[in-house]
């Protein structure tokens, strides 16, 4: 993987708050206001926007996330691994946090920013809806917290098992969408 360059990072930036989360609200009128315990279905319609409309290559990473050094989903490997051998599919809900990466340290995060807002008071308005940036900036990222990220899975293959619809299934609709507009 290799550094993304910054006028790339600004553009992923742009398109995904100006275009893509106002457009996501009407692609999935049930989808809730609340974002913040969303991350798997945000992330493999992320990946598929990013990949299908925009041309960049972006991978999903699943893991845990502390905020201000409180851990956020209690995810741990060994439970992840349980959830993805197991032979029934789960229908509670998963203690993980799931994002997206593209190149070697860019996290682009659309649930991050209502959790921040309800659980550590940081006004929703002084953030963007999808958090887009160097790991490094949100360590300490000008908005009065520090988020950690650690992953422990790389790839879509754990989301194809666990969650439905899978990522594949999504960047299958943005294609089917893209074709459309291109007619």
């Amino acid at each position: 993987m290799t550094s993304v360059p910054d006028s790339v990072i600004e553009q992923v930036n742009y398109f995904l708050n100006t275009e893509w989360a106002p457009a996501i609200q009407e692609m999935i009128p049930d989808l809730p206001s609340y974002w913040g315990d969303q991350c798997q279905l945000l992330a493999c319609h992320i990946v598929g926007y990013l990949e299908v409309f925009l041309g960049i290559p972006a991978e999903i990473l699943v893991g845990e996330v502390s905020i201000n050094g409180t851990l956020e989903y209690d995810t741990n490997l060994t439970v992840l691994k349980k959830e993805y051998f197991d032979e029934e599919f789960l229908t509670d809900a998963q203690a993980l946090h799931v994002w997206v990466s593209i190149g070697s340290d860019v996290i682009i995060d659309a649930a991050i920013a209502d959790r921040l807002s309800r659980y550590y008071q940081i006004p929703r308005n002084s953030m963007p809806t999808v958090m887009v940036g160097r790991a490094a900036d949100f360590l300490s990222s000008g908005f009065n917290f520090s988020a950690a990220y650690q992953p422990m899975i790389y790839g879509r293959d754990f989301l194809a098992k666990t969650f439905s619809p899978g990522p594949e299934e999504i960047k299958k609709l943005y294609s089917d969408l893209y074709q459309s507009n291109k007619n």
